[in-house]
């Protein structure tokens, strides 16, 4: 989209793109403080002001083009403003996916064969049928799922 509004990057793309790739290794690989050089900071910095400048840039363009539409006799309404609250249902969904979320990665202190070991497998079973995830089956003791 850049080259359509005639916008310039300070930085060439491949410099700023080696720049991220070193910053986010010392970022990601360095205990403590990443060891990163000034060159390394300012390229980054520059490559994010231009990304910044870009987009203004793009969108002051498209609203030029809006505008001439508009005069021509285009009719171009802005898109309405929708309702961000949550339904009944996403909450509903919410809370079993927090259910199935806790009951994955609670850490039960229990092995199998020990005395707790059936309560956690009761505890598996209601919360996965808790979200309609399988069936217990009643022909065994322990936590097969249909």
């Amino acid at each position: 989209m850049e080259k359509f509004c005639d916008f310039c990057r300070r930085v060439p793309l491949q410099n700023a793109n080696q720049a991220r790739h070193f910053v986010e290794h010392q970022l990601e690989l360095s205990a403590g403080t990443p060891d990163l050089t000034d060159e390394a900071r300012k390229t980054v910095q520059d490559y994010n002001e231009d990304d910044c400048r870009a987009t203004e840039n793009v969108r002051n363009w498209l609203e030029t083009i809006r505008a001439g539409m508009i005069t021509n006799g285009a009719d171009l309404p802005r898109p309405v403003v929708k309702d961000t609250t949550s339904s009944e249902n996403a909450s509903a969904h919410k809370l079993r996916v927090a259910a199935v979320f806790d009951a994955l990665t609670w850490d039960p202190p229990f092995r199998a064969g020990g005395s707790n070991y059936r309560a956690g497998c009761e505890m598996a079973s209601r919360s996965r049928a808790s979200i309609g995830i399988g069936a217990r089956r009643k022909s065994t003791g322990g936590s097969s799922f249909a």
